[in-house]
């Protein structure tokens, strides 16, 4: 197996640029296992859509391919994308949610402790949606786009998780 990435010449670098698509092919055979493997890595789950959004975003800026290798320029792209990916579904750990909690508000130590305890009872989807929507402060139509969901929902299940929180709370 040789793993040295496959050189491009000047005029194949042309022909990407145009959008030549034999040219294009040429660079999905070249790299698309190696592209493919690389963000099965990170996130598995979804790599052959994030793989289908970044040869799409490569060939909207095919224009910024200036080098003999477009790998290092491909893979930027993937990197930035899994990157943006990451911070679309990442979630804040229960410690950092407590530290917001005590920064925001003037909660005793026991309720601070409380909703602590309740949000790791939450299931994760519920957990996800009260750190989004209440702590990072997104509205109900940024999630319902991120959860590709109508903001309808996103109101219903905000207010069925909090009521889960208040309930266990209450009970603390």
């Amino acid at each position: 197996m040789d793993i040295r990435p496959p050189n491009f010449d000047p005029q194949t670098i042309a022909s990407l640029q145009a959008g030549d698509h034999v040219a294009w092919d040429r660079l999905i055979e070249s790299l698309g296992a190696d592209m493919l493997a690389f963000v099965r890595s990170r996130h598995a789950g979804k790599a052959e859509d994030l793989c289908q959004t970044i040869w799409l975003k490569a060939w909207r800026a095919r224009n910024d391919i200036v080098d003999g290798n477009p790998r290092s320029w491909l893979f930027r792209i993937a990197r930035n994308l899994l990157i943006d990916e990451y911070r679309k579904t990442s979630i804040l750990t229960n410690t950092d949610l407590v530290d917001l909690a005590a920064q925001s508000n003037d909660l005793p130590d026991s309720r601070i402790d409380a909703l602590a305890d309740c949000m790791k009872l939450l299931d994760d989807r519920c957990r996800q949606l009260v750190q989004r929507f209440y702590f990072d402060g997104l509205s109900t139509t940024e999630l319902a786009e991120e959860l590709l969901v109508a903001p309808g929902t996103i109101g219903s299940r905000a207010n069925r998780c909090r009521e889960k929180l208040k309930e266990c709370i209450e009970k603390k």
